[in-house]
Parts: structure tokens; C-alpha cells; sequence
């Protein structure tokens, strides 16, 4: 069992498990308009709706389905970035990565540096031989991140999500646990 206690670190920045103290960062994030298009949910119309999603990364993580972290700054933990999961899939030893930067620090790396951070934890403490991640076609920021992190594409997604009654096409991407070591030996 991985403990909840866990902190992930990169060069600037730390991922630990979230907890209420960061319900702002969620509600503020989605105050955005568009900022969830993206995404399988939907803004919350109060701060208290954010306390569901967190009760469930909880249990996710105690049954070992999931992994939600929230990202830090290593200079500054009060200053929040985003968040950060790490899925099952229904293919064993296959996990699932999904991300989001606060629109307010977006643009400036964060993401890419906290996602390999994520695929190490899954590589090495997970025992994942693949990460898969999904995104929005639209999504440039989002494929940028992934791609700098050696995802390759794997399949289109037509009917990727159901969004405000509507399909909201996707491109998966995938890396394997030999494509991200040869990544990180360089």
C-alpha cells in the first residue's frame, strides 16, 4: 500500500495527496469559463459540491484504484499549481494518467515537470509496464505536455467523452515503462 503520507518531487515542485485546504484551488480554477470543456466534469457551483471529488480520491487511494495529487511549490507548499491522478485501468499493470494547471499558472512548464514526477511514481511504485493518457483534440496545451514527456499516440477517439449532451473527440497517447527509461537515461 502506498501511504498517504507519500510526497513526490521534482527540481520545483512537490505533489502530496490533496486535502480540504485546497477545495479554493478547484473552486477558483474552475471559475474559468471554458476550463473544464476539457474535462468529465462539470464546474461546481459551490465549494462544498469540491468535497464529494476529494472524499473520493480518498477512497480511491485506500483502495488502491488511484492516486490524486495536488502540486506544490517546493519554495512556497502554500502556493498550489493544480492537480495531478494516476488511474487503474481495466487492463492490469495499464494505469491512466490525467492532469490540470490552475488557468492563472498555466504556460510556464508546470505541468510537464509534475507529470514525470507521476509517470516515475507509476513506473516505480506502481509497477505500471504502460501509462495512457487521453485528450481533447482541441487541447494543444495538454498534448504538448504529454508529448514532452515521451507519449507517442496511439488510437482516435471519436466519441472520446459525453460533454453537455454532445461527443467530445480524443487522441490516446501511450508510454511504455522502456520508451519512459530510455527517456530518463538520456
Amino acid at each position: 500500500m502506498i501511504p498517504t503520507t507519500i510526497i513526490l518531487k521534482t527540481e520545483n515542485y512537490q505533489l502530496r495527496i490533496p486535502n480540504e485546504s485546497d477545495i479554493d484551488l478547484v473552486f477558483s480554477a474552475s471559475r474559468y469559463p471554458g476550463f473544464t470543456d476539457g474535462m468529465l466534469w462539470h464546474p461546481p457551483e459551490t465549494k462544498e459540491e469540491c468535497l464529494l471529488p476529494l472524499q473520493s480520491s480518498f477512497k480511491a487511494w485506500e483502495e488502491e484504484t488511484g492516486y490524486t495529487f495536488t502540486i506544490l511549490s517546493n519554495k512556497n507548499p502554500e502556493e498550489k499549481f493544480g492537480k495531478s491522478s494516476i488511474r487503474k485501468t481495466k487492463t492490469p499493470d495499464i494505469w491512466n494518467v490525467g492532469f490540470w494547471v490552475h488557468p492563472a499558472n498555466q504556460k510556464k512548464g508546470i505541468m510537464t515537470e509534475a507529470l514525470g514526477a507521476l509517470l516515475r511514481f507509476g513506473f516505480e511504485n506502481l509497477n505500471a509496464i504502460q501509462i495512457e493518457a487521453a485528450y481533447a483534440t482541441w487541447n494543444k496545451a495538454s498534448e504538448k505536455v504529454l508529448s514532452n514527456n515521451g507519449f507517442k499516440f496511439a488510437k482516435y477517439l471519436e466519441k472520446g467523452f459525453l460533454k453537455n449532451d454532445v461527443w467530445v473527440p480524443e487522441n490516446e497517447v501511450r508510454i511504455t515503462k522502456e520508451e519512459w527509461e530510455s527517456l530518463i537515461r538520456g
